[in-house]
């Protein structure tokens, strides 16, 4: 009989449970061996509606937390938002034109979109390396979804989310712009008083961040479309100066 015994069967211990009660923290995440690019690996099954199950939610967001800060590599300006940004896009096609930046610019725009949204537009849209600006044009589609209180934690989270996803990455809040037109609001006064008063508590929140506020102060009522919402060509020619100029102001001082 030879020296040799009959090679053993490796066994295989139980899998670790799955995160589904809160978000991965940042240290917790650079002690997990990285598989995948972070933003890649979640956003190749991003939930399209906000009734997808929570737990769906938090599968990705522990692909996500794989990836380890010191890993990530930041360049150019992601700027998201509703179908501001959407239209934006749209008019600069139309005119030929680009947003002028010292940096690359990415539009991101999605219909709609509020703060339930925003997490997964990021998650579905930053692909590996995150941006060095994320500019947020958010929060006018919440205004009369929710009431102030309850507008300034989902900002809250909002932040938290990307500072824990992308820690590198400079946040820039957007001022919202006005309205002839809330859905959802009692009178188009109060909504207008809680715009302005919003956004004075997010820049606040974003500086605090060590991050940069772009203000549109020269977009008034006369530069909206029929509907109270939307720009017309005026308003969006201004809406892209503000954004070239004081991006150019943030990256090259």
């Amino acid at each position: 009989m030879s020296g040799r015994g009959r090679p053993r069967r490796a066994t295989q211990g139980k899998r670790p449970a799955r995160l589904q009660e809160e978000l991965p923290r940042p240290r917790e995440a650079g002690n997990k061996r990285q598989r995948r690019t972070g933003a890649a690996a979640a956003s190749s099954h991003v939930p399209s509606s906000d009734s997808d199950s929570q737990g769906a939610w938090f599968e990705e967001a522990e692909h996500a937390s794989r990836q380890e800060p010191q890993q990530q590599q930041v360049s150019g300006i992601m700027l998201v938002g509703s179908s501001l940004i959407t239209r934006l896009q749209q008019h600069l096609d139309r005119s030929r034109q680009d947003l002028r930046s010292p940096l690359p610019v990415l539009l991101a725009g999605q219909p709609g979109l509020g703060f339930p949204q925003a997490r997964n537009k990021l998650l579905s849209t930053i692909r590996g390396t995150p941006p060095h600006y994320l500019v947020l044009h958010v929060g006018a589609n919440d205004i009369a979804r929710v009431d102030q209180k309850q507008w300034l934690q989902e900002l809250e989270e909002l932040v938290c989310f990307i500072r824990a996803y992308y820690p590198a990455t400079i946040l820039v809040w957007s001022d919202m712009l006005p309205r002839l037109a809330w859905r959802h609001a009692h009178t188009l006064q109060g909504a207008e008083n809680s715009r302005r008063r919003l956004n004075r508590r997010a820049r606040g929140r974003i500086l605090k961040e060590n991050g940069k506020v772009i203000y549109h102060q020269n977009i008034g009522m006369d530069c909206l479309l029929p509907d109270g919402v939307h720009l017309n060509h005026r308003g969006n020619e201004l809406f892209k100066e503000n954004l070239e100029q004081q991006l150019a102001n943030m990256v090259l001082n």
